[in-house]
């Protein structure tokens, strides 16, 4: 056995070399594929991710303008029943919306690649416009245009976000 072995050296390096030279590149192929599914994959997801968390904010944004719009048209005390099961409900869904948008930002965290781009959707997340509006007219007023101002500053954020959103994920 031995003598045949060193008779044949040749002939089973040459073998050896050629399987390894067929199953090498095969690998490299199939590693290279998996990556790119995998890639493929993520890239979809947090796409689906910031269309969800698109929708949220846009309603949340919506809701934070009803919410001025009650304040403005606030009826006499006698009056509020009807008034105050409105902005009850607008504040539970408010509350929804930040649940949801929670999660979303936190998946971004998990996923995402650009730390910039997760900590400013993390940021926006966590820093919806929120006002309570106490006390005489007056003050409840200021309050109105503090709410008003961090709307629109909201707005303007996730104006800049989806900007960011669409460079990096926009059309291959």
């Amino acid at each position: 056995m031995l003598e045949w072995l060193r008779s044949n050296s040749q002939l089973l390096t040459g073998a050896a070399l050629a399987l390894i030279s067929s199953l090498v590149p095969q690998f490299l192929a199939l590693r290279w594929t998996m990556r790119e599914a995998r890639r493929k994959f993520l890239r979809e997801k947090l796409v689906d991710i910031y269309c969800q968390i698109a929708t949220l904010i846009a309603a949340d944004i919506d809701h934070a303008k009803d919410q001025v719009a009650k304040w403005l048209d606030t009826p006499p005390v006698g009056e509020r029943a009807e008034w105050a099961a409105t902005w009850t409900k607008i504040q539970i869904d408010r509350s929804g919306v930040q649940r949801k948008l929670y999660g979303l930002s936190f998946q971004v965290r998990l996923l995402e690649r650009d730390r910039r781009l997760a900590n400013d959707v993390k940021q926006l997340a966590d820093q919806p416009p929120f006002v309570i509006p106490v006390g005489d007219y007056w003050e409840v007023h200021d309050y109105l245009k503090k709410l008003e101002q961090q709307v629109a500053d909201h707005e303007k954020r996730f104006h800049e976000i989806c900007d960011q959103v669409l460079a990096v994920y926009g059309a291959p």
